[in-house]
């Protein structure tokens, strides 16, 4: 459960970022809102992959190798979702947090059991 909480702790950090330059880029970006989310998570999920490594997950063997499928994974996943989930014309911020809440958990647990 420690572990857990860290590792939320961290992503929070990384999240509240990324909920500002998605809300931010909304309004300028002319491409599909699934490239954009790609984008945005792809990149902050590789710089908190460095964080985690460092304080979480400091004894795991091969932790980038690992942690670079679910880096791929992560934004894929979570793009889809929002894509899915925006169908039923909610708010496209409620939405991309809950697709990113969903995927978040999805990759915590495969973290969790591959490292």
């Amino acid at each position: 459960m420690e572990t857990f909480l860290k590792y939320y702790a961290i992503a929070f950090i990384f999240y509240v970022a990324e909920i500002y330059i998605f809300k931010f880029s909304l309004s300028v970006w002319s491409y599909d809102i699934f490239w954009l989310n790609i984008l945005i998570r792809g990149i902050l999920s590789s710089l908190s992959a460095v964080i985690l490594r460092k304080i979480l997950f400091s004894n795991s063997a091969n932790f980038y190798i690992k942690f670079a499928i679910l880096i791929i994974s992560s934004p894929l996943i979570s793009s889809i979702l929002l894509k899915v989930l925006l169908l039923n014309n909610l708010d496209v911020i409620f939405t991309k947090i809950v697709a990113d809440l969903l995927s978040s958990l999805i990759i915590f647990v495969l973290l969790k059991k591959i490292s």
